[in-house]
């Protein structure tokens, strides 16, 4: 989710007159404090290391996220939902503890701007509904969506 918390704005230069022509105006950043663009702050729901870490690395690159937490169970994720800033979770089902499934339950929320997506090697038609009926955004198969899973992520 890009968001931005200065507005660059036209305002009237100085000694301009209404009835000018072409209008003679300023560009102009000073009209509210200036603060970077924000990126997607990622949440990473994984437990084995070799896909976290090509996993971090893709949404890096490909979606220009900051990737906030990597957790590896669904105590360990419920805690970072509660205690860390973040914008999108993405979830594996199957943990060294718990399960992906736990963790949506966990994280069921009303009118959240927070999105879950689920990455998993297990997308069957089943697994896919159990997961938007928990609470999850998407669900993309690892082997076979990796593409669409950072597109979806990059689109925020």
């Amino acid at each position: 989710m890009q968001t931005r918390d200065s507005v660059r704005t036209w305002v009237r230069s100085a000694g301009a007159r209404a009835g000018d022509f072409p209008p003679r105006f300023l560009f102009t950043d000073a009209v509210f404090p200036a603060r970077k663009y924000m990126r997607t702050r990622v949440i990473l729901v994984e437990d084995i290391p070799a896909i976290q870490t090509s996993l971090t690395a893709a949404m890096i690159h490909a979606a220009n996220v900051e990737v906030v937490a990597v957790v590896e169970t669904a105590e360990e994720a419920i805690e970072a939902a509660a205690t860390r800033g973040w914008d999108v979770m993405v979830v594996d089902l199957f943990l060294r503890s718990g399960t992906g499934l736990a963790v949506l339950t966990a994280l069921r929320r009303d009118a959240s701007r927070q999105r879950v997506l689920v990455l998993t090697n297990h997308a069957t038609l089943q697994i896919r509904q159990q997961c938007h009926s928990l609470g999850a955004d998407a669900v993309f198969d690892k082997s076979e969506e990796l593409d669409r899973f950072l597109s979806s992520l990059a689109l925020g």
